[in-house]
């Protein structure tokens, strides 16, 4: 697994593809721990782990919430990761639902 620090990624975020973690340089840190959830995921799954994520939502679900869980682990406040859960990825959950 590589990381590589980029202003090509937006402040604040994160990516992941295949084994290398892109991660803006005033991103958190604890966003690492979550992309490395996604690192593990994309080596079980392999290339339908890309076509699960964008197109199914419950496989979207199914991917994030370890992947919150283990930035919360290393350091995410939990109100920031339930309002991401509830926002950013277009599931059915307002932020009581997510915290």
């Amino acid at each position: 697994m590589t990381t590589i620090t980029t202003r090509l990624v937006t402040k604040g975020k994160a990516l992941t593809l295949f084994q290398t973690i892109f991660i803006h340089p005033e991103s958190p840190k604890y966003l690492i721990a979550h992309e490395q959830v996604h690192v593990e995921q994309q080596k079980a799954d392999g290339l339908v782990w890309y076509w699960r994520y964008l197109t199914s939502t419950e496989w979207c679900q199914r991917y994030e919430l370890p992947a919150h869980r283990a930035a919360i682990a290393a350091g995410e406040p939990i109100g920031t990761a339930a309002f991401e859960f509830a926002n950013n990825y277009g599931f059915d959950l307002d932020f009581a639902a997510a915290y």
